[in-house]
């Protein structure tokens, strides 16, 4: 498989990455809060593809636009790996609005964050990185509190909601690796560009065959929704510059908590006990993930 180039950042500051630390949990208060909007959104009779086609154009304008201000090149240097990263985002997304519609939101998010999980079942051929053993067996236990969330005796709406989570998290960790790549060379908005024009494009191909609009109120739901994203998005990336990887993966397991509690008080969802406990051992294992290189560890090439 196609190794990527290992990311080297130059050095930064206690308060820029102070900075990226809070770039990090306000960009994922706001993708918990369009995972809330999506949801909302289905209740009032949107279907994904129109979720995913709203919230990619309101992305693609946002990025446009921040290009054109700033000046920055929409198409790019590493198109290619742009392209793949925008795929790979995309398919993500589109399993996470499956999974967000019929599991809770919290439960949701947390199958999704799990996604380090396999970004070090991967990044052996993508990044040659080895994984040591902290991570080795952080990964079962992970594993098996995703396992405890989508558990056999599920209802079969719940369970689909569960496997779309899991395929939502390994099409996330591909996702993630290319990002950190694309990070040394492309901009902000260029990054973002891609990601929303490769989602209008698989939300119009879905759904050209028979396209109509769902309700008005609906429409509002998911011009949120995709608003929360592309601001997320662009916090994300910010972030991204200014942070190692681990620094990074923690503060962006705040997500957990802004989708248990959005959940909660906005949508009057409620978890099992099961989930409760794995989602601590997931959030648990992911950090021990993160963090078993130390802070401030980069990905170093084979030998």
């Amino acid at each position: 498989m196609h190794e990527l180039p290992p990311p080297v950042r130059p050095p930064t500051t206690p308060q820029q990455r102070l900075a990226g630390v809070l770039w990090t949990i306000a960009a994922m208060g706001l993708l918990a809060g369009m995972a809330g909007f999506a949801k909302a959104a289905a209740q009032e009779g949107a279907g994904v593809l129109h979720i995913l086609l709203g919230r990619s154009l309101v992305v693609t304008l946002l990025g446009l636009a921040v290009a054109l201000l700033r000046g920055e090149p929409l198409l790019g240097q590493r198109r290619g790996l742009l392209a793949l990263r925008g795929l790979a985002g995309v398919g993500a997304l589109l399993l996470f609005l499956v999974a967000v519609t019929r599991i809770t939101v919290g439960e949701t998010i947390v199958v999704h964050k799990a996604n380090p999980l396999f970004v070090a079942l991967l990044a052996p051929w993508l990044l040659g990185e080895r994984a040591g053993r902290a991570t080795l067996i952080a990964i079962p236990i992970g594993l098996a509190g995703v396992a405890l969330i989508v558990r056999p005796g599920l209802p079969v709406e719940a369970t689909v909601g569960g496997l779309a989570a899991i395929g939502s998290a390994l099409l996330t960790a591909f996702a993630y690796l290319y990002l950190r790549a694309l990070t040394l060379t492309e901009a902000s908005s260029t990054i973002v560009f891609w990601l929303g024009g490769m989602g209008v494009l698989v939300g119009l191909a879905g759904l050209a065959p028979d396209f109509t609009l769902p309700p008005q109120r609906a429409l509002w739901l998911i011009a949120c929704g995709g608003a929360c994203a592309g601001t997320g998005q662009f916090l994300l990336t910010r972030a991204f510059r200014l942070l190692d990887a681990a620094s990074a993966s923690t503060a962006s397991y705040s997500q957990v908590a802004f989708g248990y509690l959005l959940g909660w008080l906005a949508l009057g969802e409620t978890s099992h006990p099961l989930a409760w406990l794995g989602t601590l051992l997931v959030v648990a294992a992911c950090l021990v993930v993160a963090w078993s290189k130390g802070p401030g560890s980069e990905v170093r090439p084979r030998s």
